[in-house]
């Protein structure tokens, strides 16, 4: 059975987003799966409270991440999750 063309088939995304953010000066402490291989819809996870900082980094990853939320318990700052929506931003 072979995959939709929705389904990931390789990390690349999320590693082509991790390497942007160390080139950037950023900590990426791991690239893995998120929850399930169909996450259609890429986010930012902010756990800071800073909503600048969830807004700036959404705004750097381009307009398909859609949604910024702050938590407060978790032992990182910012979680990227990497959606099938993901396009690589077109910067002038």
């Amino acid at each position: 059975m072979s995959a939709s063309p929705a389904e990931p088939q390789s990390l690349q995304p999320a590693e082509v987003v991790a390497a942007a953010l160390r080139q950037a000066g950023y900590d990426v402490v791991c690239v893995g799966w998120a929850n399930h291989t169909t996450q259609r819809r890429s986010l930012v996870v902010n756990t800071t409270g800073d909503r600048w900082l969830g807004q700036a980094m959404a705004a750097r990853l381009g307009p398909t991440v859609q949604d910024v939320t702050a938590y407060h318990t978790a032992p990182w700052d910012l979680r990227v999750v990497v959606g099938a929506d993901y396009r690589v931003p077109c910067r002038p």
